[in-house]
């Protein structure tokens, strides 16, 4: 299991185990902020109930990065019924262009490749959002679908 992944001075990605750590990092954010963040879909469990979402997907992981013992950026790995995962990636905005997301979707990629049997990530993210569009790719996920909408991006787990 993936403890600390990663340490540079005094920076680490721990392995989340309490939800509300997740959480309290995503609560500081506002509603516009989380739509961008989730690349124009807020998340579906704020519409349904935690039983009706979970009969499509699970959440198999959470790392959070810490700068300076403060959580800056987490990161939750989704399963869907077909072994495809999703990621759900936030930074604080005082944290924002450190390299925090990048280094949250390299270890969640680390991670399904050692310790899950996903066998990719889909990232669907709304067309406007270039940042998280060029976060994605940068990570090596490429472009398998576009609209005026949205781009679909695919990431193939070795």
């Amino acid at each position: 299991m993936l403890e600390n992944v990663e340490e540079k001075m005094d920076d680490l990605i721990r392995k989340a185990h309490n939800r509300d750590a997740v959480n309290s990092i995503f609560s500081k954010m506002n509603k516009m902020e989380k739509y961008f963040l989730s690349g124009g879909e807020i998340n579906p469990k704020e519409y349904v109930s935690e039983e009706e979402y979970g009969k499509y997907s699970t959440n198999i992981g959470s790392f959070i990065y810490s700068v300076d013992g403060v959580d800056a950026g987490f990161i939750d790995i989704w399963e869907n019924n077909k072994g495809v995962g999703e990621l759900a990636v936030g930074v604080a905005p005082e944290y924002r262009g450190r390299g925090i997301a990048k280094k949250l979707v390299e270890c969640s990629i680390n991670f399904a490749e050692t310790e899950t049997e996903l066998i990719a990530f889909v990232c669907k993210i709304d067309t406007k959002n270039y940042k998280s569009i060029g976060l994605f790719e940068s990570c090596g996920f490429k472009r398998v679908f576009e609209d005026k909408y949205s781009v679909t991006l695919l990431y193939v787990l070795n």
